[in-house]
């Protein structure tokens, strides 16, 4: 990969799986085998900060990929199920192709997707959208603020 490739090729993520783009748009859908998913993370972003497993959640047990700047695949049965991007001061710039990530306002979001909130979650200021791309909310400076990602399959204790 030359360096003026490496510099535009970007990892997004939808409601289906993830976007890696680059020369070409290269979609990893949810149930691509592990190998696959990381290896495509890997040759844009590099290796990842850790690999981990919990036997406990809800959905069954899962394994865990998480990647410098807030990126993290979710695995089970050796397959993709899941993603999750959290604040992380290493910011990679994860979105969407609209544009929706971290630290984007409340209003973006809602100009993007069609997003329902999800009253009485135990998880904080929970949204869902038409899309398959969820997550929460946060208040910061008074205005409301994506603070994390997530589609697919998740580990959430609620």
């Amino acid at each position: 990969m030359t360096t003026e490739t490496a510099a535009a090729s970007r990892v997004g993520v939808s409601g289906e799986g993830l976007e890696i783009s680059g020369a070409d748009v290269k979609q990893v859908a949810f149930g691509a085998r592990r190998a696959e998913a990381e290896r495509a993370v890997i040759a844009v972003i590099g290796e990842p900060v850790s690999r981990q497993s919990n036997d406990e959640c809800g959905a069954g047990p899962m394994q865990f990929t998480s990647f410098a700047g807030g990126l993290t695949l979710n695995f089970q049965n050796d397959m993709l199920a899941g993603w999750m991007i959290e604040r992380d001061e290493d910011d990679r710039g994860f979105a969407t192709s609209k544009e929706i990530g971290v630290g984007s306002s409340e209003a973006d979001l809602k100009s993007a997707y069609a997003v329902e909130n999800l009253p009485g979650s135990t998880l904080g200021d929970e949204f869902m959208s038409d899309a398959g791309v969820n997550g929460f909310l946060s208040d910061r400076g008074g205005t409301k603020q994506v603070e994390s990602l997530y589609g697919g399959t998740n580990c959430f204790f609620r």
